[in-house]
């Protein structure tokens, strides 16, 4: 081209200009119309199971749900799309799918109590129903007192969700042998996690919700182990300067008598061991494991000690501004001037 020598000022102009036509829009909207225009930030998506046998925990959700829903509004932690599905013994719905948070609001605190307090539950319809209309990214957060009566469906789900990229993270709690296989399979196939608590602590499993469900969340280690009688593991976690938050969970997954977590230990890489009252640490202790967050972690190799008696899971995340998700091999080409990378499977 004659006027190849004004390429290089050309793409420097244009870049200039978009990133001036995207800052003056920016300007004249609020942040959640910006984050609507341009499609990004977080998406939340709750089954909740509707049975009498939930009424203690559903109460505890719909607090904690509310107050973390209030509380990122106008923030870039404020969720674009919002999911609420419902399930019982037998059947599936209301199902809600909206980006105004009044009207998540209004369906989570309004539906009824349907079913009985018998088990099992229609877990797995009610997951199939989320995951189907559910934005890639996204998390669903399921509360259920059973196990579940359609573990047929749960290939279905599974699917769909590795398909969208939707984790899947179970909150279980009741007595009616909460911990089935199905749904370990389905949190630990889509990177989420089983979490077991007692209806009582149900406010604190909310809570972790909030913690964790953030936007640029990072996957840093995921484990799937079990301990000997009165056991313990030790593992480390690598963090850098680009996290901005550290969050460990631990829960115990076995449904046997005398198995159990007895205690998490996190250790800085000075040694320190976190708890509440450390400067930016948030613990919440579980029957069966714990949950840590930690703002502004220093940079090195921390370490997390579980104890006790059983199978288990740990899970670290970070709120970060990089995320490796591929790899791909490449090789530069083109004539001079016109040079770029090219997968090397398609030259």
């Amino acid at each position: 081209s004659p006027h190849g020598h004004l390429h290089s000022s050309a793409i420097q102009i244009a870049k200039a200009a978009t990133k001036q036509f995207i800052r003056d829009i920016k300007d004249r909207v609020t942040i959640r119309q910006f984050k609507a225009l341009l499609g990004i930030g977080p998406s939340f998506g709750v089954a909740i199971d509707s049975t009498a046998s939930m009424d203690e925990e559903i109460a505890g959700v719909r607090a904690q749900i509310a107050q973390m829903v209030n509380s990122r509004l106008n923030t870039d932690e404020e969720p674009i799309l919002y999911y609420l599905s419902v399930f019982n013994d037998n059947t599936t719905g209301p199902l809600t799918a909206t980006t105004d948070y009044n009207i998540f609001l209004s369906a989570l605190n309004s539906f009824g109590r349907t079913g009985n307090s018998e088990c099992p539950e229609a877990a797995m319809k009610g997951v199939l129903q989320a995951v189907k209309i559910m934005d890639g990214g996204s998390n669903l957060y399921v509360f259920t007192d059973a196990t579940a009566n359609d573990g047929y469906m749960a290939a279905q789900a599974e699917i769909i969700a590795k398909k969208n990229d939707i984790k899947v993270t179970h909150l279980l709690s009741g007595s009616c042998s909460p911990i089935d296989p199905k749904y370990v399979r389905l949190s630990q196939s889509t990177g989420g996690q089983v979490i077991v608590i007692p209806s009582s602590n149900v406010s604190d499993a909310a809570r972790i919700i909030g913690l964790s469900a953030k936007s640029n969340s990072v996957d840093i280690l995921s484990i799937a182990s079990s301990l000997s009688q009165n056991g313990s593991q030790a593992f480390s976690i690598p963090v850098d300067t680009t996290m901005r938050t550290l969050l460990v969970s631990v829960s115990g997954i076995t449904n046997t008598t005398g198995a159990s977590i007895t205690s998490v230990t996190v250790r800085k890489p000075n040694g320190e061991i976190v708890q509440n009252g450390l400067s930016g640490a948030s613990v919440t202790t579980l029957s069966n494991g714990g949950f840590f967050s930690i703002d502004a972690p220093p940079v090195g190799e921390w370490t997390v000690i579980v104890g006790g008696t059983g199978e288990f899971e740990l899970k670290a995340y970070s709120n970060s501004t990089i995320a490796f998700s591929e790899l791909q091999f490449v090789k530069q080409r083109g004539i001079p001037g016109h040079q770029g990378y090219g997968d090397i499977n398609t030259l």
